[in-house]
Protein backbone atom coordinates (compact mmCIF):
# COMPACT_ATOMS: atom_id res chain seq x y z
CA UNK A 1 0.00 0.00 0.00
CA UNK A 2 1.10 3.66 -0.89
CA UNK A 3 0.69 6.13 1.67
CA UNK A 4 0.91 10.41 1.59
CA UNK A 5 2.18 11.25 4.54
CA UNK A 6 4.42 8.73 5.69
CA UNK A 7 7.05 6.43 4.04
CA UNK A 8 7.56 2.43 5.20
CA UNK A 9 10.72 0.89 3.63
CA UNK A 10 12.05 -2.61 4.56
CA UNK A 11 15.96 -2.04 5.20
CA UNK A 12 17.88 -5.09 6.35
CA UNK A 13 18.22 -8.31 8.22
CA UNK A 14 14.75 -7.38 10.03
CA UNK A 15 14.87 -3.61 9.99
CA UNK A 16 12.26 -1.32 8.80
CA UNK A 17 11.96 2.30 8.21
CA UNK A 18 8.87 4.40 9.44
CA UNK A 19 9.54 7.88 7.73
CA UNK A 20 6.93 10.77 8.78
CA UNK A 21 6.91 12.33 5.11
CA UNK A 22 5.55 16.33 5.43
CA UNK A 23 8.76 18.14 5.89
CA UNK A 24 6.87 20.98 4.32
CA UNK A 25 4.88 21.59 7.93
CA UNK A 26 7.94 20.18 9.80
CA UNK A 27 6.49 16.72 9.86
CA UNK A 28 3.03 17.79 11.67
CA UNK A 29 0.73 14.69 12.23
CA UNK A 30 -2.39 15.51 10.57
CA UNK A 31 -5.26 13.23 10.60
CA UNK A 32 -4.39 11.38 7.63
CA UNK A 33 -1.17 10.88 9.08
CA UNK A 34 -2.76 9.49 11.92
CA UNK A 35 -4.64 7.24 9.47
CA UNK A 36 -1.76 6.16 8.14
CA UNK A 37 0.21 5.27 11.19
CA UNK A 38 -2.08 3.54 12.30
CA UNK A 39 -2.28 1.19 9.23
CA UNK A 40 1.23 1.05 8.78
CA UNK A 41 2.20 -0.31 12.73
CA UNK A 42 -0.78 -2.82 11.51
CA UNK A 43 1.26 -4.09 8.64
CA UNK A 44 4.32 -4.26 10.64
CA UNK A 45 2.99 -6.02 13.21
CA UNK A 46 1.66 -8.67 10.82
CA UNK A 47 5.34 -8.87 9.12
CA UNK A 48 7.17 -11.55 10.70
CA UNK A 49 10.34 -10.55 8.39
CA UNK A 50 10.99 -7.06 10.37
CA UNK A 51 11.91 -6.85 14.19
CA UNK A 52 13.26 -3.62 14.51
CA UNK A 53 11.52 -0.23 13.23
CA UNK A 54 13.50 3.17 12.83
CA UNK A 55 11.13 6.25 13.44
CA UNK A 56 12.62 9.34 11.23
CA UNK A 57 11.08 12.27 10.09
CA UNK A 58 11.64 13.66 6.75
CA UNK A 59 13.80 17.01 5.78
CA UNK A 60 14.88 18.84 9.46
CA UNK A 61 13.01 17.76 12.13
CA UNK A 62 11.19 14.68 13.80
CA UNK A 63 7.91 16.39 14.53
CA UNK A 64 6.41 19.51 15.31
CA UNK A 65 3.16 17.81 16.87
CA UNK A 66 -0.68 17.96 15.94
CA UNK A 67 -1.98 20.01 12.99
CA UNK A 68 -4.22 21.54 14.75
CA UNK A 69 -5.45 23.55 11.16
CA UNK A 70 -5.87 19.96 9.46
CA UNK A 71 -7.87 18.66 12.78
CA UNK A 72 -9.88 22.16 13.19
CA UNK A 73 -10.61 22.14 9.59
CA UNK A 74 -11.51 18.14 9.56
CA UNK A 75 -14.05 18.72 12.13
CA UNK A 76 -15.57 21.82 10.41
CA UNK A 77 -15.93 19.74 7.13
CA UNK A 78 -17.38 16.63 9.13
CA UNK A 79 -21.03 16.85 10.73
CA UNK A 80 -20.68 14.10 12.18
CA UNK A 81 -17.19 13.93 13.42
CA UNK A 82 -16.68 12.80 17.67
CA UNK A 83 -14.00 14.62 18.99
CA UNK A 84 -13.40 12.29 21.68
CA UNK A 85 -13.77 8.94 19.51
CA UNK A 86 -11.10 10.87 17.42
CA UNK A 87 -9.02 11.36 20.63
CA UNK A 88 -9.40 7.62 21.75
CA UNK A 89 -7.82 6.80 18.22
CA UNK A 90 -4.92 8.92 17.80
CA UNK A 91 -4.36 7.48 21.75
CA UNK A 92 -4.74 4.04 20.57
CA UNK A 93 -2.34 4.42 17.49
CA UNK A 94 0.73 5.25 19.80
CA UNK A 95 -0.54 2.72 21.85
CA UNK A 96 -0.51 0.36 19.31
CA UNK A 97 3.38 1.10 19.00
CA UNK A 98 3.96 0.41 22.74
CA UNK A 99 2.30 -2.65 22.85
CA UNK A 100 3.91 -3.68 19.44
CA UNK A 101 6.17 -6.89 19.35
CA UNK A 102 8.46 -4.79 17.15
CA UNK A 103 10.90 -3.24 18.88
CA UNK A 104 10.58 0.63 17.67
CA UNK A 105 13.64 3.14 18.20
CA UNK A 106 12.93 6.84 17.61
CA UNK A 107 15.67 8.90 15.46
CA UNK A 108 14.89 12.26 16.25
CA UNK A 109 16.40 15.40 14.49
CA UNK A 110 15.42 19.07 15.27
CA UNK A 111 12.00 19.93 16.16
CA UNK A 112 10.10 16.63 18.69
CA UNK A 113 7.77 18.61 20.16
CA UNK A 114 3.91 18.07 21.37
CA UNK A 115 2.68 14.75 19.61
CA UNK A 116 6.14 13.81 17.95
CA UNK A 117 7.02 13.98 21.77
CA UNK A 118 4.10 11.37 22.52
CA UNK A 119 5.84 8.99 19.52
CA UNK A 120 8.25 9.35 20.50
CA UNK A 121 7.93 8.57 24.13
CA UNK A 122 6.10 5.36 22.98
CA UNK A 123 8.99 3.96 21.32
CA UNK A 124 11.69 1.80 23.00
CA UNK A 125 14.35 3.72 22.48
CA UNK A 126 14.86 7.20 21.92
CA UNK A 127 18.24 9.09 19.81
CA UNK A 128 18.76 12.36 18.87
CA UNK A 129 21.08 14.59 17.09
CA UNK A 130 22.79 17.60 18.94
CA UNK A 131 20.16 20.39 17.27
CA UNK A 132 17.23 18.25 18.25
CA UNK A 133 14.50 20.25 20.60
CA UNK A 134 11.79 18.96 23.13
CA UNK A 135 8.89 19.93 24.28
CA UNK A 136 5.08 19.53 25.64
CA UNK A 137 3.94 22.58 24.23
CA UNK A 138 0.01 21.09 24.64
CA UNK A 139 0.23 23.21 28.11
CA UNK A 140 1.00 26.25 26.32
CA UNK A 141 -2.17 26.00 23.86
CA UNK A 142 -4.28 25.75 26.35
CA UNK A 143 -4.70 21.44 26.40
CA UNK A 144 -3.71 18.72 28.35
CA UNK A 145 -0.92 16.28 26.92
CA UNK A 146 -3.73 13.28 26.05
CA UNK A 147 -1.53 11.15 23.94
CA UNK A 148 0.66 9.24 26.49
CA UNK A 149 3.94 11.47 26.93
CA UNK A 150 2.77 11.97 30.56
CA UNK A 151 2.08 8.45 31.25
CA UNK A 152 5.24 7.04 29.68
CA UNK A 153 7.88 9.43 30.68
CA UNK A 154 6.64 9.93 34.24
CA UNK A 155 7.18 6.10 34.86
CA UNK A 156 10.79 6.38 33.25
CA UNK A 157 11.96 9.90 34.27
CA UNK A 158 12.10 11.92 37.12
CA UNK A 159 9.13 12.81 38.57
CA UNK A 160 10.13 16.63 39.43
CA UNK A 161 11.76 17.01 35.75
CA UNK A 162 8.19 15.79 34.01
CA UNK A 163 6.44 18.10 35.95
CA UNK A 164 8.60 20.95 34.94
CA UNK A 165 8.72 20.34 31.62
CA UNK A 166 4.79 19.59 31.16
CA UNK A 167 3.79 22.68 33.64
CA UNK A 168 6.15 25.28 31.78
CA UNK A 169 5.88 23.62 28.13
CA UNK A 170 9.80 24.31 28.19
CA UNK A 171 11.87 23.95 25.26
CA UNK A 172 15.17 21.88 26.55
CA UNK A 173 18.01 20.76 24.30
CA UNK A 174 19.36 17.41 23.59
CA UNK A 175 22.06 17.18 26.04
CA UNK A 176 18.89 17.98 29.07
CA UNK A 177 16.81 15.01 27.53
CA UNK A 178 20.07 12.49 27.64
CA UNK A 179 20.70 13.47 31.28
CA UNK A 180 16.88 13.34 32.35
CA UNK A 181 17.28 10.10 30.98
CA UNK A 182 14.67 10.48 28.05
CA UNK A 183 17.37 10.11 25.68
CA UNK A 184 20.34 6.66 25.04
CA UNK A 185 22.85 8.63 23.22
CA UNK A 186 22.81 12.19 21.01
CA UNK A 187 24.90 12.46 17.75
CA UNK A 188 26.67 15.05 16.04
CA UNK A 189 24.78 14.63 13.02
CA UNK A 190 21.78 13.07 11.63
CA UNK A 191 23.92 11.09 9.25
CA UNK A 192 25.82 9.62 12.56
CA UNK A 193 22.16 9.53 13.82
CA UNK A 194 21.05 6.87 10.87
CA UNK A 195 24.29 5.05 11.43
CA UNK A 196 23.96 4.52 15.24
CA UNK A 197 20.64 3.87 14.79
CA UNK A 198 20.66 0.81 12.02
CA UNK A 199 23.89 -0.45 14.26
CA UNK A 200 21.28 -0.69 17.36
CA UNK A 201 18.50 -2.33 15.56
CA UNK A 202 20.52 -5.13 14.00
CA UNK A 203 22.23 -6.05 17.25
CA UNK A 204 18.62 -6.13 18.53
CA UNK A 205 17.72 -8.15 15.65
CA UNK A 206 20.43 -10.76 15.83
CA UNK A 207 18.71 -11.79 19.03
CA UNK A 208 16.00 -14.45 19.03
CA UNK A 209 12.81 -12.63 18.21
CA UNK A 210 10.52 -13.99 20.65
CA UNK A 211 12.51 -13.54 23.49
CA UNK A 212 13.27 -10.12 22.88
CA UNK A 213 9.45 -9.41 22.29
CA UNK A 214 8.58 -11.35 25.37
CA UNK A 215 11.09 -8.93 27.31
CA UNK A 216 9.98 -5.84 26.21
CA UNK A 217 6.25 -7.21 26.95
CA UNK A 218 7.73 -7.71 30.33
CA UNK A 219 9.57 -4.35 30.76
CA UNK A 220 6.47 -2.65 29.80
CA UNK A 221 4.23 -4.76 32.31
CA UNK A 222 6.15 -3.68 35.00
CA UNK A 223 5.99 -0.36 34.50
CA UNK A 224 2.11 -0.26 35.30
CA UNK A 225 2.11 -3.36 37.69
CA UNK A 226 3.28 -4.59 40.93
CA UNK A 227 6.38 -6.41 41.18
CA UNK A 228 5.26 -9.79 42.47
CA UNK A 229 2.68 -9.77 39.04
CA UNK A 230 5.34 -8.49 36.79
CA UNK A 231 7.70 -11.17 37.93
CA UNK A 232 5.15 -13.76 37.77
CA UNK A 233 4.33 -12.78 34.22
CA UNK A 234 8.03 -13.09 33.67
CA UNK A 235 7.96 -16.48 34.40
CA UNK A 236 4.96 -17.39 32.24
CA UNK A 237 6.76 -15.57 29.06
CA UNK A 238 9.25 -18.59 30.11
CA UNK A 239 7.22 -21.05 29.74
CA UNK A 240 7.23 -20.82 25.74
CA UNK A 241 11.10 -21.48 25.68
CA UNK A 242 12.13 -24.38 23.70
CA UNK A 243 14.46 -26.14 25.52
CA UNK A 244 16.54 -27.58 23.05
CA UNK A 245 17.10 -24.65 21.54
CA UNK A 246 17.49 -22.68 24.94
CA UNK A 247 20.73 -26.03 25.61
CA UNK A 248 22.04 -24.95 22.20
CA UNK A 249 22.60 -21.36 23.15
CA UNK A 250 24.00 -22.32 26.19
CA UNK A 251 26.34 -24.53 24.65
CA UNK A 252 27.78 -22.08 21.67
CA UNK A 253 28.14 -19.30 24.08
CA UNK A 254 30.28 -21.72 26.81
CA UNK A 255 32.57 -22.13 23.52
CA UNK A 256 32.50 -18.43 22.20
Amino acid sequence: MSYNTIELEHLESGISLLKLDRAEKLNAINVSMFKELSDAIERIDGDDSTVVVIVVGEGGSFSSGLDFYDLFSYMKSNQDFNLWEHIKFMQDTFLSIFNSEKIYIAAIDGYCVGAGLDLASACDLRIATKKAKFSIAETKLGVVADLGVLQHLSRILNEQIVKYWAYTSSVFSSDEAYSAGLLLKVCDSKEELMEVSKSLALKIASNPYKTVSNTKKVINHSLYNSLEESLRFAGRMNLEVDGRELLKRFETGLKS
